[in-house]
């Protein structure tokens, strides 16, 4: 199916050590890895193995087909079943809404900028809330010297926005940490003119009940509740 994921494993010949990992898009996840070994910011041990000969390496799908909110789960069992921390490049994950690792943070910037996953479904994937993924999206939670923000620039581009679009867009207006600019930068708009439009419910497309509008009652220009 369209949203669902696999199980990957990436394994040196030269000395058995594998990496195991989780994705929605193999060939992206892997052109992904291959660019981070050559010049990348990250610097990991596989990284590095990768970088001095990447002949020996290959790439291998080991499982398939797998709900995009069980993917975690099953990346950890497949971890535990190939050894992959203590004799392999795995580092130790944290569970939960625990602090997020540098390979994690580095994977949920690559879904950002390279996929169309929503930001409630990367969060579903990692176990964090869509407003955490939202602030690393603009650069407010884990920033980085080496990244230009908002990193997804084109999540949503300038054409009419389906009703998927403006669910979505109605769930970060749920959020009161984030002001109308911060959600029109996330969509790469100068203007927040569309924004309001969906906020007041008078976009071309507007599926909820008309009492449900305005979804925020707050002008995020003074941050205060209109009277």
């Amino acid at each position: 199916m369209k949203n669902d994921g696999v199980i990957y494993q990436i394994l040196n010949h030269s000395n058995g050590k594998v990496y195991i990992g989780c994705t929605t898009s193999f060939a992206g996840r892997i052109g992904s890895h291959i660019k981070n070994a050559y010049g990348g910011a990250l610097a990991t041990d596989l990284y590095k193995d990768m970088n001095q000969d990447i002949t020996q390496f290959s790439f291998q799908i080991l499982e398939q087909q797998i709900p995009r909110s069980d993917l975690r789960r099953k990346e950890s069992e497949w971890i535990i079943q190939k050894d992959a921390i203590r004799s392999g490049y795995n580092a130790v994950r944290t569970s939960g809404n625990e602090k997020l690792s540098e390979e994690e943070l580095h994977e949920i910037r690559d879904y950002i900028q390279s996929t169309r996953l929503k930001f409630s479904e990367i969060g579903e994937m990692y176990g964090v809330k869509e407003g955490i993924i939202a602030d690393i999206n603009l650069g407010r939670a884990w920033f980085d010297d080496n990244c230009t923000y908002p990193l997804g620039k084109s999540t949503v581009k300038r054409k009419k926005l389906t009703e998927e679009d403006v669910l979505e867009i109605y769930s970060l207006l749920q959020n009161p940490e984030l002001s109308f600019r911060d959600i029109a930068s996330v969509y790469g708009w100068r203007s927040e003119a569309v924004l309001r439009k969906i906020n007041n419910g008078t976009y071309s497309i507007s599926p909820l009940p008309p009492s449900s509008y305005p979804i925020r009652s707050v002008d995020s220009r003074k941050g205060q509740r209109q009277r």
